[in-house]
């Protein structure tokens, strides 16, 4: 037995209705962890370069760590993202991580396409592909339940897509327990393409930990550490109380907050939506994934007026970018956007990001109510954004042009719009803004595009590598790469004596690996590592905090950041450095673009 790993990945042919259980390499497992660098990998092995997104030949691949089920409970989702055609890959809590590990699987690697909608069950040694069309077209709740009651399991872990991942919108989610939701790059629309609704799973087995006795001693003592943390929004007591919503206050506080489509960095209306009094009007309870006791997830209520008995979990990014960056004022309306999005399977970001750059063009006069199907979309007008949710869902008039992504949609628009299209490689951007420069050049230089999650710096890339490729939850900030090689030693048995020089290698081999994918498949770096023209063309803010993001100090903190991930002047890895890094196997096909 290999401690922490179960030795196996499920890997399950839709097109040819067929099953397999592979042996899953230790060795793989130690020099690219799991979960997001194990992804990173299977992906430049797997996938023959120029293979489109959702293709029945393109992998969506749900993979767990070493740590899964021991102490983290996250699953990476991997696959080239329909959205920017770069490396995506999206992270989600809950319990449905640790299940998977639980019935004896580090990973499921779904390829094909099956003839009719299927979804996917797997109880333990048992994995079925079953019909699905009583299903497709639900929304991510009633798919949860009707699955459940298929297999007549109420315990049953689910993970689905939604309406917008059936109809190939690339803005989709996969979204497990209603609102925990793998939202980023559009693994949904790669799921949905499969003809592949849900993938259910319970597992009977445990979790295979080397020394439990010292192991449950230290996640003894990292969950004090994590409780008593009261330092900032990551703050153990701050955190558990507030959820992520009080960075809306925080963040407004401090010049750093996406308003009316990132024209702005403040606004005094954040005080109703975020902090003490969304806690009083609407909070009535706290959940928490498996085994954390954070209890960050907020479970709020509507309990009045037009959106009274809205269900929602409220989180900074998804419902900050519905929010303030598209001046909705009425929490109620904030919730029941954020609560439609995770219904239908569409990240709420992007969401967002689409929406406010739709409004600023219909202010400017560069889109007219009849383009957008008689739609007035004007700032905080939240009915209205509901019709065009809908119809981008339904890929109904305008709504098909916005379902193909942003970079798509600017491009059709035209007339100068691309300049306030506030995306990275098609990615909408996160709800932090991108004028502060350590934020706007992760925007720029991430893998993924728009997303805040790459880090703002050089270790915190690194440290997010390492969270995500071991499945832990990145808001467990307290946690230093010494936590880790402890809790990794206990679980694995491996002789773990890492300092942190070892540990940010192993991080800089899985992001230099997502970088050379994303090369591959046609990434030209100076041409896409870039921010949207307004970061550099406008200024922020008021009075003496007004700022600015000039384009030559962002040209040189990329070239800087080239220069110390290893990267050539034009961001192409070096040879020397790829040999460091062990990725030898990958300098071949960089020498081609180089010049």
């Amino acid at each position: 037995m290999v401690y922490g790993l179960a030795g196996r990945l499920l890997e399950v042919d839709l097109t040819h209705e067929s099953i397999s259980k592979t042996n899953h390499s230790e060795e793989v497992a130690r020099k690219y962890l799991g979960g997001r660098g194990l992804g990173a990998w299977l992906l430049w092995e797997q996938l023959k370069p120029g293979t489109d997104a959702m293709s029945p030949e393109a992998p969506l691949m749900f993979l767990l760590g070493p740590l899964t089920g021991a102490w983290s409970s996250h699953t990476c989702v991997s696959f080239k993202s329909p959205e920017t055609g770069t490396m995506g890959h999206a992270m989600t809590g809950g319990s449905w991580g640790p299940e998977l590990k639980f019935a004896g699987y580090d990973g499921l690697i779904v390829t094909g396409r099956a003839d009719k909608p299927v979804y996917i069950c797997v109880k333990d040694d048992n994995v079925e592909i079953r019909p699905a069309q009583q299903m497709w077209g639900e929304g991510t709740t009633a798919t949860t339940i009707l699955v459940r009651k298929d297999l007549g399991d109420p315990l049953a872990k689910v993970l689905c897509c939604g309406p917008a991942g059936e109809k190939g919108v690339v803005l989709s989610s996969i979204v497990q327990d209603s609102w925990r939701a793998a939202a980023r790059g559009g693994g949904g629309a790669v799921m949905g393409a499969k003809n592949l609704k849900a993938v259910a799973v319970r597992g009977t087995q445990g979790a295979h930990i080397a020394d439990m006795e010292t192991f449950n001693a230290l996640a003894d003592e990292f969950r004090r550490k994590l409780a008593s943390l009261q330092t900032g929004v990551y703050g153990g007591y701050i955190r558990g109380r507030y959820g992520s919503m009080l960075s809306t206050v925080s963040k407004c506080d401090a010049n750093d907050m996406a308003v009316k489509n990132f024209a702005d960095i403040t606004w005094n209306q954040t005080p109703n939506i975020g902090g003490v009094r969304l806690e009083r009007r609407n909070v009535v309870g706290h959940a928490s994934c498996y085994g954390c006791n954070g209890g960050c997830f907020h479970i709020s209520v509507v309990r009045s007026g037009e959106y009274a008995g809205t269900v929602s979990q409220i989180d900074f990014d998804s419902t900050g970018l519905l929010g303030p960056n598209c001046l909705v004022s009425d929490p109620d309306a904030m919730m029941y956007l954020n609560a439609l999005c995770d219904e239908l399977g569409l990240d709420a970001e992007s969401a967002g990001t689409t929406l406010s750059w739709v409004m600023e063009c219909y202010e400017k006069g560069l889109l007219t109510s009849a383009e957008l199907g008689g739609v007035e979309l004007r700032w905080g007008d939240a009915p209205a954004m509901i019709q065009l949710i809908h119809n981008l869902v339904a890929r109904e008039g305008f709504g098909d042009v916005l379902a193909k992504g942003l970079k798509h949609a600017c491009g059709i628009v035209g007339k100068g719009s691309g300049k306030f299209a506030m995306h990275c490689k098609g990615m909408g951007l996160g709800g932090h803004h991108p004028v502060t420069p350590e934020r706007g050049l992760q925007y720029a230089v991430g893998d993924r595009g728009g997303c805040h999650h790459y880090g703002n710096s050089v270790h915190e890339q690194n440290w997010r590598a390492w969270a995500d490729s071991l499945t832990c939850c990145t808001w467990h900030f307290v946690a230093i790469g010494e936590d880790y090689s402890k809790m990794l030693s206990m679980v694995t048995g491996w002789d773990l004596q890492r300092i942190q020089e070892e540990w940010d290698t192993t991080a800089e081999r899985l992001l230099i690996l997502a970088r050379a994918f994303n090369i591959r498949e046609g990434m030209k770096p100076l041409l896409e590592d870039i921010l949207p023209d307004r970061v550099h063309e406008e200024a922020f803010g008021g009075g003496k905090t007004r700022r600015s993001y000039p384009r030559e100090q962002f040209e040189a903190d990329r070239a800087n950041w080239y220069a110390k991930r290893g990267c050539d002047a034009t961001g192409i890895p070096t040879s020397e450095r790829l040999r460091q890094l062990g990725l030898d196997f990958v300098d071949p096909v960089m020498d081609e673009f180089r010049t």
